[in-house]
């Protein structure tokens, strides 16, 4: 009896090894379409180079927000003493010069030879490149304007000057609104975390 129940424990380990080990290998068809799937994450050529380029050039130009209006202005310079108006005039073109300059870098990679063979990603693109070009434009104008404001504002009570400051780089249509929805659809389009 004792030898029939050992004989029956060596079967059924036996019987259980071979089914375990036979669930381990995967079946060809499997195989290939795990094999698919890594191919498919790997990212093309087009988002490798759109995503290094946003990493540079765009990724941390929203904390130049805080000269979009006087009040985010006095925010930021809260608890902290506020450098004069000439400065502070300084300091907006000198934000507009580098958003422009990092906008443009970013434009003209996007204007690279790297062949996209999705047409609605073409049309993204193309249509990026435009958007940026007319936010470039713009960028241009206010920055322009700034060099504009009279040399007698800068003695203006500093709320005066942040407002005269900010009315020098309003336009009629922001770009800038439109070019950040393109960018944001671009970045969900190709899975890129916008939030670097």
């Amino acid at each position: 009896m004792k030898r029939k129940l050992v004989l029956l424990s060596m079967i059924l380990g036996v019987s259980l090894g071979a089914v375990a080990c036979s669930n381990n290998n995967p079946k060809p068809d499997e195989n290939a379409s795990n094999n698919q799937s890594e191919v498919d994450k790997k990212p093309d050529a087009y988002t490798e180079n759109y995503s290094k380029n946003y990493k540079e050039y765009l990724a941390g130009l929203d904390e130049y927000s805080i000269y979009n209006i006087p009040e985010s202005v006095n925010k930021a310079y809260d608890g902290k003493e506020y450098p004069g108006n000439e400065k502070y005039l300084e300091e907006v073109k000198t934000t507009y010069k580098d958003s422009r300059e990092k906008v443009q870098s970013f434009v003209n990679s996007l204007k690279n030879d790297i062949k996209i063979e999705d047409q609605e990603l073409n049309k993204m693109n193309k249509d990026l490149i435009a958007e940026g070009e007319k936010l470039i434009g713009e960028l241009d104008t206010k920055i322009k304007r700034l060099d504009e404001i009279p040399k007698e504002r800068l003695k203006d009570e500093k709320n005066d000057f942040m407002n005269a400051v900010n009315d020098a780089t309003k336009v009629d249509k922001d770009t800038r609104s439109d070019f950040n929805k393109m960018i944001d659809g671009m970045n969900k389009r190709l899975g890129i975390d916008s939030k670097i």
